[in-house]
This record gives structure tokens, C-alpha cells and sequence, in this order.
């Protein structure tokens, strides 16, 4: 059994039927009592689950992070993990936390081209136009918005104008964004031994020839060095 399907099988029925409910894209648990889920980029609804203890949310925890070689526990409290599918899981306990919390954000494994974000109104034509030209014109682009806007779906629309030619370079923490370039190196640093970073991997992605760089997540002293590697001839990034 995967381990987040063995975590979530100590939890009650109710919350298990809300992780197997394919319409829900995230789960969070934030104790004992009840849990929020979200639908559709909708904002999180409230739900009661009586039977849920603090002591179940832990054991689950436990149980999702060790299976994936993540130590988890007083002296390691917060974990941040991708799963075999994609989705992502974060896990806080205590001293961090009053009660163990459990958010799990499901993988979207539809991904929709420029066209259809255009046609369900997602996207405003003019600005799909505006922000492609600045890529076909090699001027870097800066997507920013809250947790859930869509960042990573309008990135992976707008990467659809780089050229197949191109060597496409991708970093990120939790590796989450999905392009069909030809010429592709995705680079993850969760997980990596030896304390390397986001920013490392700035610096050795240099080294693999990149025409284009793309940084899932920029919060940190990795931007002094994207925007160094973005001043060398890496435009459009």
C-alpha cells in the first residue's frame, strides 16, 4: 500500500472519502475535529468529523512521511514531500504546531493548453498575447500570485510558445510543473543530501547549457543569482 494511502487508512471514513473524492484538489487537516477541502479552485469548505482525534492526524503523519525515508517527529517536525503521483503532501507537528496538521495538495494531471484557459475565462486573451510576446522576444517573465491562482497552470501554457530547438531548464523545491519540450532537464533540490539548495542548483543548472531557465519558486537569495544567470544570455526565462 502506498504511503499515503496507509496514512490516510487510520483516519475516519469521512476524511478518506474526501482524499478519494477526485474533485477535491486539496485536503487540509489542521487537528482534531474537523478538516477543510477545496473543489475546483473554490475557497475551502468546513467540514465536521466527529472521530477525529489529534492522535489519528500524528499516527497518519507518522505514517505518510517514514515510508517515503522522511525522518518525521519532535526533532524534525515539519516535512514538505511529492508523492510517487505528483501530488504533494506537508506534514507540521508539534512543538511547531498545537496538534499534528496534514495538507495534501493532489496532483492535476490535466493540464490545459492556452487555448482552453482563453476559452473557460480563465485567461484574458490580451494578456496570453502580452506575456507570449515577451518570450518569443527572449524578456523574462515573472508570474506571481496567491497559493492556488494558478501560477504553475499559466506557466506550462505560456512555455508552449518556446521553441522545440531550445534546451529548456527547470528548478524547483517540490518538483510540481510539467512541460512536453524535447530538450528538457528538471533538477529538484527537496530531499537532496548535503544541504544543497535552490540556489545550488541556480548555479549548476549554468553548467548544462540552458537556453531557457525556469524557477518554479523564487523566495530567497536564489533571485541574486537567477538574475545574475538572467544578465549572462539567458533571456526569456
Amino acid at each position: 500500500m502506498p504511503a499515503l494511502e496507509r496514512g490516510m487508512s487510520l483516519l475516519p471514513a469521512a476524511v478518506r472519502e474526501a482524499f478519494e473524492d477526485e474533485a477535491v484538489s486539496e485536503l487540509m487537516i489542521n487537528g482534531p475535529g474537523k478538516y477543510f477541502v477545496e473543489r475546483g479552485g473554490g475557497p475551502p469548505a468546513e467540514v465536521e468529523a466527529e472521530g477525529l482525534t489529534a492522535e489519528d492526524v500524528y499516527a497518519a503523519a507518522i505514517h505518510i512521511a517514514r515510508p517515503l525515508g522522511l525522518e518525521v517527529g519532535e526533532a524534525a517536525p515539519v516535512v514538505d514531500a511529492r508523492l510517487d503521483d505528483g501530488s504533494r503532501v506537508a506534514i507540521a507537528l508539534p512543538p511547531v504546531v498545537r496538534h499534528a496538521a496534514i495538507t495534501i495538495r493532489r496532483f492535476g494531471a490535466r493540464q490545459f493548453s492556452a487555448e482552453e484557459l482563453i476559452g473557460l475565462g480563465s485567461l484574458p486573451r490580451a494578456v496570453y498575447d502580452e506575456a507570449a510576446e515577451h518570450l518569443r522576444a527572449r524578456r523574462n517573465v515573472l508570474i506571481a500570485g496567491g497559493t492556488g491562482s494558478g501560477k504553475t497552470t499559466l506557466l506550462q501554457a505560456l512555455a508552449g510558445v518556446i521553441p522545440g530547438d531550445e534546451r529548456v531548464l527547470v528548478i524547483e523545491d517540490t518538483a510540481e510543473i510539467q512541460l512536453d519540450a524535447k530538450n528538457l532537464l528538471q533538477m529538484e533540490a527537496r530531499g537532496l543530501a548535503g544541504g544543497l539548495s535552490i540556489r545550488d542548483l541556480v548555479t549548476a543548472s549554468l553548467r548544462h547549457r540552458p537556453d531557457r531557465l525556469i524557477l518554479g519558486e523564487v523566495r530567497g537569495a536564489e533571485a541574486a543569482d537567477l538574475i545574475q544567470a538572467l544578465n549572462t544570455g539567458h533571456g526569456g526565462s
